[in-house]
């Protein structure tokens, strides 16, 4: 399982209120209705509580699917 995947899956689930839903890297917002500017925002905040860390504007910019989500996340981690 990659890094992060089930903790990241949660957070997912949580933001846009479907618990079934399955994710892997390539995923993207295309693939996820619902998933616009304010569900981003919403996304990245949940994010940082999870994995108590804050993203900078260009991270967030970038992070437009599971897998760059994912490496963000990664990537935050090890710095700690």
């Amino acid at each position: 399982m990659p890094f992060g995947h089930d903790r990241v899956l949660a957070v997912f689930r949580e933001v846009f209120h479907k618990p079934s839903l399955e994710l892997d890297d390539a995923v993207s917002f295309e693939d996820i209705p619902g998933w616009d500017s304010t569900a981003h925002v919403n996304l990245i905040i949940a994010l940082e509580e999870e994995f108590g860390t804050k993203f900078s504007v260009g991270e967030i910019m970038a992070m437009t699917s599971v897998g760059a989500i994912r490496q963000t996340v990664a990537a935050r981690i090890a710095e700690v």
